[in-house]
């Protein structure tokens, strides 16, 4: 594995028309030899928080009572190198992240592996970003079960979409407006894939027939569901006031690319076409706030890893609603997927053990 790295920090090939990205080298690992990454990140305004599994002096995983240990570490903006440990020690993997202006909300995993079917145990933490403080908000236990997604849009109101069984559709919300002290829920039962937040109303994509096509709205309690089908392989999709923005492929999946909705007048119209036959590139994730639109594609590249092969992501940005795009793509960046966005200020990801990669949207 060291093999890799070295030769990744001296093949420095970068094909970058978006100047305000930038590689960060960093003391960010989880203990004293970079062996594990990151699992999460995070940003804000100021500062930037990374979640992982705690690593012991010699490089073995700190384990307790059979669980890995979670630990964050965190950050200020103009001291992205420097990463200090922040807040406490919890027992699991860090299954999901999501935050407030005051607070992190954090899931810990529990599982027994070697029972079938598997034990598996949800806990949701509150934890201050201010002193690192937490509490333990909610437990969620059963076999096979599996928390899929965390919203809190204030510190008040939370909700949790959740599956209660390795069954897709034995999928349920929960929902709180007290913090955390009380909870209801309710069945959704059909599948749920991408799940988004907007003002206040709650989207997921859901899948028939093998294709992610169908995106479900609602309100915060489950309740006033509706559903609208797309004639297309839908990977992710974002919302704002005046309808969708679908990422994925056509049904034919050879052409990858981005699709409007208006709600209005109901029409589908092509945004862009990023990639056509082409099997090598598949789509991977997009992010929208105001008019700043973020696509991730990855390809497929037999080369990385000595040869084993891998993905390594390429970066389309537009800052005007998708009419015009800049193209990001570095050799030294092998991924994107552990990401996080701070309005349309700013992203930052893990790329790699003792590395960053921040792109600063608003410079030009």
């Amino acid at each position: 594995m060291s093999l890799f790295f070295v030769i990744i920090s001296i093949i420095i090939i970068q094909n970058n028309n978006i100047s305000s990205c930038q590689v960060y080298k960093t003391n960010l690992s989880m203990g004293s030899k970079a062996r594990i990454g990151v699992d999460y990140v995070l940003t804000d305004k100021n500062s930037y928080f990374a979640f992982g599994a705690l690593i012991n002096s010699d490089g073995i995983l700190h384990v307790e009572d059979g669980m890995d240990t979670i630990a964050m570490k965190k950050t200020h903006r103009g001291n992205e190198k420097k990463w200090d440990f922040f807040g406490p020690k919890l027992s699991g993997e860090c299954s999901y992240v999501t935050q407030t202006p005051k607070n992190l909300y954090l899931v810990g995993h529990r599982t027994n592996r070697y029972h079938n079917p598997s034990n598996d145990e949800y806990t949701l933490y509150r934890i201050s970003k201010m002193d690192g403080k937490y509490k333990k908000l909610y437990q969620w236990k059963g076999e096979n079960c599996y928390l899929r997604s965390v919203f809190f849009p204030s510190d008040n109101q939370g909700v949790v979409f959740y599956e209660s069984s390795g069954n897709p559709d034995d999928s349920q919300l929960y929902w709180t407006n007290d913090g955390g002290k009380h909870w209801q829920y309710r069945n959704l039962n059909r599948p749920v894939g991408k799940t988004h937040l907007y003002q206040k109303k709650l989207y997921f994509l859901s899948y028939e027939y093998h294709l992610h096509n169908r995106i479900y709205s609602m309100q915060m309690d489950g309740s006033q569901m509706d559903s609208l089908q797309f004639d297309l392989d839908i990977k992710d999709f974002a919302v704002d006031d005046k309808g969708f923005w679908l990422f994925g492929q056509d049904t034919t999946r050879t052409k990858t690319g981005l699709w409007y909705y208006d709600n209005k007048n109901g029409k589908l119209s092509t945004v862009k076409i990023f990639i056509s036959d082409n099997e090598d590139f598949f789509p991977s994730g997009i992010y929208k706030y105001n008019n700043l639109i973020v696509i991730i594609i990855e390809k497929i590249d037999k080369g990385m890893l000595l040869g084993l092969g891998g993905t390594r992501p390429y970066m389309f940005v537009s800052k005007d609603n998708g009419k015009t795009w800049n193209k990001f793509y570095s050799s030294n960046v092998c991924s994107l997927n552990k990401r996080a966005f701070y309005k349309d200020k700013r992203m930052m990801a893990y790329i790699m053990p003792g590395e960053i990669f921040i792109c600063n949207f608003e410079k030009k």
